[in-house]
């Protein structure tokens, strides 16, 4: 990701369509939003994955793909007021048990 975005910034840089940015205008809570998910999205996140993989089966561990999102709308919904429906929750149910089967089957095998 930190490769990507740096590219993304050279290619901007060479091609000069980089916009005017006033850092100032930037509200705090974008701020804060762009350190909590380089802490906890990426480096926090990738961390525990990789030492799950050590400790874990690898399709135990491959299950967080479907949680994840779960875990995204709930902050969503609970920090930044985003309206959830209900197909979404419909669909949040049904990835819950889809991992709680996955799991149970994975565990009696």
């Amino acid at each position: 990701m930190l490769f990507a975005g740096s590219m993304f910034w050279i290619c901007t840089l060479l091609f000069d369509n980089l916009p005017s940015i006033d850092i100032i205008a930037i509200p705090i809570k974008a701020w804060l939003s762009l350190i909590y998910l380089i802490t906890f999205g990426s480096l926090l996140a990738y961390s525990a994955y990789v030492w799950l993989l050590k400790v874990r089966p690898a399709t135990e561990v491959a299950t967080h793909a479907y949680v994840n999102p779960v875990v995204a709308v709930v902050i969503g919904a609970g920090f930044g007021n985003e309206n959830v429906t209900t197909i979404q929750l419909l669909g949040l149910l049904i990835i819950l048990l889809s991992v709680m089967s996955i799991t149970k089957i994975n565990n009696e095998i």
